[in-house]
């Protein structure tokens, strides 16, 4: 009887040890907390988070806009301005050939000041989109600003010639001829666009803004003898006529808007 019971005990004793090893070699795995997330690859992750460029170009435009507020401090439109300047950048490094983003990082260093990054910039997207009429107009506005003449009219030429019939663009390269005193060809582009009359009176404006009253009356007056009822020019003539404003003034022709893009 008493053998009976050790054999018992040590089977007994056996299978609890048995149980104790298992359960410390194989320990159950613990649950996910309510609300985790499950654990994903790291390039699945990666790319789930990936921005895609339209969204960085459109926050990098949202901040050039705020930089251009007129109640910005000075250093609040130097972070926007660096803010946008990044996201253009940032999409660019998800595609090189963003039309959007290249033009805005180019606008971009114009806009503060940056003039041979701003350049470089437009070149660059003019390597991927040389038959882009508006980049090359962009570049040559760009160029005119820093008065670099001879880039400047050759990049305004190449947007004419890619979109001949807009004639916003035309207007562009007679103003910006007759800027870089290339008076004889700004009245040959402005014929072509508006008649001889008009295009004597385009010349005769952008010697007003030259501060170049004399030329400018001549060519005012051939306007009027091409056509009496030119009144924008009568106007200007007729200014031109009073007297002499007070040193340090010019004349300020009526609803005279001088081209920004060539000052």
């Amino acid at each position: 009887m008493d053998c009976r019971r050790s054999l018992l005990f040590l089977l007994c004793a056996g299978t609890l040890l048995g149980c104790n090893r298992q359960s410390t070699v194989q320990p159950t795995a613990t649950p996910p907390m309510i609300g985790e997330a499950p654990v994903e690859k790291e390039k699945d992750h990666v790319a789930r988070r990936a921005p895609k460029p339209s969204t960085c170009v459109a926050f990098g435009d949202f901040r050039m806009h705020a930089a251009q507020e007129p109640t910005r401090t000075e250093a609040e439109k130097q972070k926007f301005y660096d803010d946008a300047r990044k996201a253009y950048q940032q999409a660019l490094t998800l595609d090189e050939k963003n039309l959007p983003a290249l033009r805005g990082l180019a606008q971009m260093y114009a806009t503060v000041g940056d003039h041979e990054r701003a350049v470089a910039t437009y070149k660059k997207a003019l390597q991927h989109y040389p038959k882009d009429a508006s980049l090359w107009m962009d570049l040559g506005m760009c160029h005119s600003r820093a008065k670099e003449w001879k880039p400047g009219l050759e990049a305004i030429s190449k947007a004419v010639a890619l979109d001949p019939e807009n004639r916003q663009y035309g207007h562009v390269l007679g103003y910006a001829q007759a800027r870089a005193g290339a008076f004889d060809q700004a009245l040959a582009t402005f014929t072509r666009l508006d008649g001889e009359a008009k295009a004597h009176y385009n010349v005769g404006r952008m010697l007003l803004h030259l501060q170049q009253p004399a030329a400018a009356r001549i060519e005012l007056e051939r306007a009027t003898a091409l056509d009496p009822k030119l009144a924008p020019a009568q106007e200007l003539l007729t200014q031109l006529s009073r007297p002499a404003a007070p040193a340090g003034q010019g004349v300020v022709p009526v609803n005279y808007e001088a081209p920004d893009q060539t000052r």
